[in-house]
Formats: C-alpha cells, sequence, structure tokens
C-alpha cells in the first residue's frame, strides 16, 4: 500500500521540474532570438550583392575609327572591385566625340585604351592636308609647339631661301611615339606637294606671328 507521501512524490518533482523550464525559458527564449539574428545576419551577408558601379559599354557593335556618342553607349552595374581594377569608363563627357582605335562587339566595356585621340583629319582647317616635315636641324623644333604658325623654307647653291610653305599650322602630333626633328603641319596640297619633294638636309622652319603668317 503506498502512503501520501509516496502518492505526492511525483507530482512535487513534476511541479518543480515545471517551475525549473518555465524559469530557463526566458533564457532558451533569447538563445533562440540570438542564434536566428546571427544567422540571419550571416545570411544577409552571404546573400547582399557587392557593392556596384556603373560603367559604359557598347550599345550595338562599333567599328575601328567610329566616332562616339550617347548613342553608342548605355550604362551597366558591375562589381565595383572589377570597374576599379580594369579603369572602366562611367563619364560620357570622357569618350563622346573620341574615335575608337580598336572595335567593340556589343556589351564591351570602352575603356582608355580603346580610345585614340582627336584624328589629324578632325584639326585640319577648311581646304588644308597634313603633311610631315623633317628639318635639316632636330633640335630646332623644340622651339616649335602646336598650333603655332611657320614658314618652311628650303636652302640652296643659290643665295637666298625659297619659302615652301607660309604660314603652316603647327599640328599635336598622335600620343604615339612622335618622330623626333619632324614637324606636322596644316598646309595647302600644292605647299604639301613641294615639300615631299624638298631634301630634309636643306629644309628649316620659321616661326611667324598668326595676324601675318606670310610675312
Amino acid at each position: 500500500m503506498r502512503t501520501n507521501h509516496e502518492t505526492r512524490l511525483p507530482w512535487v518533482v513534476r511541479y518543480r521540474s515545471l517551475v525549473w523550464r518555465l524559469r530557463r525559458l526566458p533564457a532558451i527564449l533569447l538563445a533562440f532570438v540570438a542564434a536566428f539574428t546571427v544567422l540571419g545576419q550571416v545570411g544577409g551577408l552571404r546573400g547582399a550583392d557587392p557593392p556596384g558601379a556603373e560603367v559604359l559599354v557598347a550599345k550595338h557593335d562599333l567599328p575601328a575609327g567610329a566616332l562616339l556618342d550617347s548613342a553608342d553607349l548605355t550604362a551597366v552595374t558591375v562589381p565595383s572591385s572589377i570597374a576599379l581594377d580594369l579603369s572602366l569608363i562611367d563619364d560620357l563627357s570622357l569618350v563622346a566625340g573620341h574615335r575608337l582605335a580598336v572595335g567593340l562587339s556589343e556589351g564591351s566595356p570602352v575603356i582608355e585604351s580603346a580610345l585614340r585621340g582627336p584624328a589629324v583629319a578632325d584639326q585640319l582647317p577648311a581646304g588644308s592636308v597634313a603633311v610631315t616635315v623633317t628639318v635639316a636641324d632636330p633640335a630646332s623644333t623644340a622651339a616649335v609647339s602646336p598650333g603655332d604658325r611657320v614658314n618652311v623654307l628650303a636652302s640652296s647653291d643659290q643665295p637666298g631661301a625659297q619659302v615652301l610653305a607660309h604660314g603652316a599650322l603647327v599640328l599635336p602630333w598622335p600620343p604615339e611615339d612622335p618622330p623626333t626633328g619632324a614637324l606636322l603641319l596644316a598646309t595647302t596640297s600644292a605647299e604639301a606637294l613641294a615639300l615631299a619633294g624638298a631634301n630634309s638636309a636643306m629644309v628649316s622652319v620659321v616661326v611667324v606671328p598668326h595676324a601675318n603668317p606670310g610675312d
């Protein structure tokens, strides 16, 4: 036969067990909340896209020599690290009006090395042609700058010098290794023919004022 103490004991144990569990519940819930918070943050970090940067790409196939404008380019977003590592261009004003040195297929990014400087033909005054002139004294070209006007002279065995070109405009060389002792000039077609037949050992240039190029 069971005593009262023996009958009540399981209920006491159960009660104490329940109280212990209720006391532990806030801690357990707090632990779960903390765990879900950490997991959520880790999941968010894993699922978050890396910082992006907008760069310019070809909207359609572009051949070498194409003159770029806004109709040829569109912006897409790429990871910032890629844009930085490859020096991709994001500013339309940096490329508009420039010509491509190489062709670009649709979707190809625009990079600085794909561009070329202003074409020589784009810098010529109306009615002019571009001609290269090599002078007798290469060091003399150091005193001449793009935008200057020069008279090109050819000496001979006879007294005096022949003027082969009057007030020729000095053009900037393309950026790829300009030759030493030579000038790129804008002249008339007739002057270009005369310069082409001149002996470079006899040729010199004289800088003249813009207001009086023929003096």
